[in-house]
């Protein structure tokens, strides 16, 4: 089941609970946050930890988004989060989002405890087949290019703030704390289509629907800010002569 982040942007503890006692066994828990670019303080962590240890749940942690936390957040690793959440979590990323390397195919699963390290050792042997070329680049990026990192995520910071100023009337949103990805309302329009669907008609320029990551987040759209700051003016002034 889907759990989404509530209204005001927490974590719903409630569902969750409700999710539980129902019988879930494993929670993907994505922090940063997709769509939504949000990043889950120790707080609230810490009560997912000791939720899902209560019901003797896992936790999945998918930290893809970890480097691109943007200036004015920090990231709390799972492991870190306390001894509920190392005997219970499993930590999955890569370099594919931050280091733009999708195409070379490796990824890492992460334990802390011997109980997590003896699910990752139950796996396939097929899951280890991760490409040659995609280990050594995600190396590299990881252990060499904390320069380049710096840069984009000094582009990101600027491309959140022009986004902050320059949104079209009646589209609103809450600034991510990490991520290229802009969580966009735009119920206030007042649309007789889906949002996506009228920004590419009207103005060509393509976003993620909102239902394709929730089924109830009609009139929202997901965009990606993560390009050079003359195209992505150039979307916002197409969306913003849309209307």
């Amino acid at each position: 089941m889907l759990i989404p982040l509530r209204a005001d942007g927490w974590f719903d503890l409630d569902r969750l609970r409700e999710a539980l006692t129902d019988g879930l066994e494993v929670l993907v828990l994505a922090n940063p946050h997709n769509p939504t670019g949000r990043v889950l303080p120790h707080e609230e962590l810490a009560a997912i930890a000791e939720l899902c240890a209560a019901y003797d749940a896992w936790v999945l942690a998918d930290e893809i988004h970890a480097p691109l936390v943007l200036p004015g957040a920090s990231h709390v690793p799972w492991l870190e989060v306390s001894d509920a959440a190392r005997e219970y979590g499993i930590v999955l990323t890569s370099a594919s989002k931050a280091f733009n390397l999708a195409g070379l195919k490796a990824a890492m699963a992460v334990t802390a405890s011997a109980r997590a390290q003896s699910v990752v050792d139950r796996l396939p042997y097929t899951a280890e087949q991760a490409g040659l070329l995609g280990v050594l680049a995600a190396e590299v990026a990881f252990s060499e290019c904390d320069d380049w990192l710096d840069a984009v995520l000094r582009q990101l910071d600027e491309n959140r703030a022009y986004l902050r100023d320059h949104l079209p009337d009646g589209v609103t949103w809450t600034p991510p704390e990490a991520t290229f990805l802009a969580w966009l309302d735009c119920r206030a329009l007042g649309l007789d289509e889906e949002p996506s669907e009228f920004f590419l008609r009207r103005a060509k320029v393509a976003l993620g629907p909102g239902r394709d990551y929730d089924p109830g987040a009609t009139g929202f759209v997901r965009l990606n800010f993560g390009t050079g700051p003359e195209l992505l003016e150039t979307l916002v002034d197409r969306m913003r002569s849309a209307g």
